[in-house]
């Protein structure tokens, strides 16, 4: 069977090309595997790193767009270039915001003919429930936007948020499914062997904030709140990412105080996976100060299965994990001198941090055995035909937070 893998990022960054290489060795055995991607990422070391024969990359050639309805016509019309070039049986989608809408749109009005013959499964980061924080015409046009989504060409359309699928109505529950957010298999290491590898300090208490360090992650806030706090001499601070310029003059402020100059520790690349996992087993706290609170977290589901509470914006998601699975400490990062205070009390008290039942189960389920599962089950379906949704068990229960 011919699979199409189809991504359209025009950055390496985050979760997207992780995601569709292990979607892509979701298929690899008896199948002839495909994966598209832009041709600004062909020769990004990171791509090579991840994605590997026997496995097949077509590049393809696109147009950056700048507004995210340009965004997703564009990808559609580069996926349908790709299904006329490799006509393959099966298309899979493993971040398919925006692009969903369009394909949706596109069946409603009869548009999408060249799909008929294909199946097609799709993966949203982000649900379509609106709060009721939300005014009366952003919350009608969400809900328009998400019935528009769920009319697409699907075999199956999948959530990788579970918040966001706890929410939906149970005929909905019923016809989409929670994909799991894969945490790398490895084998945690003692914090002081970790701090050892990462060539950092190894006594003290150590906060870390992971991946691209920048205003949307809420670092400017943290950097303030840690100057502020009331801490041990040798408890220190890791930023393990990219530093974004904006950032960059906040450190360097920061780092005129004697005081800081050695509690603040920066990492200013691409981490790894080995180094993702290493900062997290270094770590006492795991910093997750996010302006948006909206959608899943990966920082967070990594801290999840490795035992390491997280201290994170007291909204949305991150209030529902901290609420649900007992994931660690919330607080209000807009306001410094209650985030320094959570600092200080999170440090004080994460060596009695253990994460709930539901939150164990909820660890187990993000595992990359359950997805590489979840996926390949679009092969199986195309010869049984039949659907079965698996019962989450740790979402039981549903609480509606804002």
């Amino acid at each position: 069977m011919k699979v199409l893998v189809f991504e359209h990022c025009l950055q390496v960054t985050g979760h997207r090309i992780p995601y569709a290489s292990l979607t892509a060795l979701s298929y690899v055995g008896d199948n002839d595997v495909i994966v598209g991607l832009p041709s600004n990422v062909q020769d990004n070391e990171v791509v090579k790193q991840y994605i590997k024969p026997p496995i097949t990359v077509d590049y393809y050639q696109t147009t950056a767009k700048q507004k995210p309805l340009s965004r997703a016509l564009e990808a559609r019309r580069c996926l349908n270039r790709l299904i006329k070039r490799h006509q393959p049986e099966l298309i899979a989608i493993p971040t398919a915001d925006g692009i969903g809408l369009v394909l949706g749109l596109y069946n409603l009005l009869g548009l999408a003919s060249n799909l008929r013959s294909i199946k097609v499964d799709a993966c949203l980061m982000r649900g379509g429930g609106a709060t009721s924080n939300n005014s009366f015409l952003s919350r009608t046009a969400t809900n328009i936007k998400w019935w528009v989504t769920r009319k697409g060409p699907w075999q199956r359309l999948m959530l990788i948020d579970p918040k966001a699928w706890s929410l939906l109505p149970p005929d909905q529950k019923h016809s989409i499914l929670v994909c799991p957010d894969p945490v790398p298999e490895r084998v945690p290491v003692s914090k002081a062997e970790a701090r050892q590898i990462l060539g950092i300090p190894s006594e003290g208490r150590l906060i870390v904030s992971l991946g691209r360090q920048d205003l949307r992650k809420g670092v400017d806030f943290l950097l303030a709140a840690f100057q502020a706090a009331e801490l041990k001499e040798t408890d220190r601070l890791l930023l393990m990412g990219k530093l974004a310029p904006e950032i960059k003059p906040l450190l360097q402020e920061a780092l005129l105080s004697e005081q800081m100059r050695d509690r603040i520790i920066t990492a200013d690349r691409y981490v790894s996976d080995e180094e993702f996992g290493l900062a997290i087993d270094a770590s006492d706290i795991v910093a997750i100060p996010y302006r948006s609170a909206n959608q899943p977290s990966g920082v967070v589901c990594r801290a999840l299965v490795w035992n390491r509470p997280i201290l994170a914006t007291n909204r949305g998601w991150f209030k529902w994990t901290i609420d649900e699975f007992g994931a660690g400490f919330g607080t209000n990062p807009e306001n410094t001198l209650q985030f320094a205070h959570d600092i200080e009390t999170s440090l004080n008290s994460c060596l009695q941090f253990h994460v709930n039942e539901k939150g164990k189960q909820f660890a187990a389920f993000n595992s990359k055995a359950n997805y590489l599962s979840t996926w390949r089950e679009g092969v199986e379906l195309l010869v049984t035909q039949s659907k079965e949704i698996r019962p989450l068990t740790f979402l039981n229960s549903s609480s509606e937070i804002d």
